[in-house]
């Protein structure tokens, strides 16, 4: 985390220098199914490249026009319970570093949304499960966009990033937006 101030501060003093991964971040792209990672599409897509799963079919998700950040789209969870949307970045290579990023808000105090980045390996199947990296917001006030912020180091066996911005236990209405992956060059 003591490397975090430094990057932030490179990001935002050189961005031509750093390419977000991520396709769609922003959620304007919408899409009634994504074709290009079916094997993602677990309980339907609503955004281009993003899939959205959840434990039991309850609640509702899905774009919110103009309630994203400065009033542009943003993906939204209604009293899902536990449910993510989902993307991935690969190939990756194990040692590498990614700064992950998003905008979340809640409008339930006790609903405590995240976004954990996940590992699989060049067949697709989750590996490294104990280095889950889940960010929770920074200094978070239900109505109020906040951040989540954090560094992902690529585990042994990993050929995939999984971003999953979710919550485990969505009773009111959580939205994601902005979600950036950059890759980190240390040198």
């Amino acid at each position: 985390l003591e490397l975090m101030p430094k990057i932030r501060g490179d990001i935002q003093a050189n961005p031509k220098k750093y390419t977000n991964l991520l396709p769609n971040p922003d959620f304007e792209q919408i899409s009634k199914k994504d074709t290009a990672n079916p094997e993602m599409d677990w309980d339907g897509s609503v955004f281009s490249s993003w899939s959205f799963w959840r434990e039991v079919k309850i609640g509702s998700y899905g774009c919110a026009p103009t309630a994203g950040v400065n009033g542009s789209k943003a993906a939204f969870m209604d009293g899902t319970g536990a449910s993510c949307f989902a993307t991935k970045i690969q190939p990756v290579k194990p040692g590498e570093i990614y700064y992950v990023s998003a905008m979340g808000m809640n409008t339930d105090a006790k609903d405590v949304p995240n976004v954990i980045i996940r590992w699989q390996n060049a067949k697709g199947q989750r590996t490294a499960t104990s280095q889950d990296v889940k960010l929770f917001l920074r200094n978070p006030r239900p109505k109020e966009w906040g951040v989540f912020e954090g560094i992902a180091k690529v585990p042994e066996d990993a050929a995939q990033l999984l971003v999953q911005p979710g919550c485990a236990n969505a009773k009111g209405r959580i939205l994601f937006d902005n979600v950036r992956v950059y890759k980190i060059d240390m040198q």
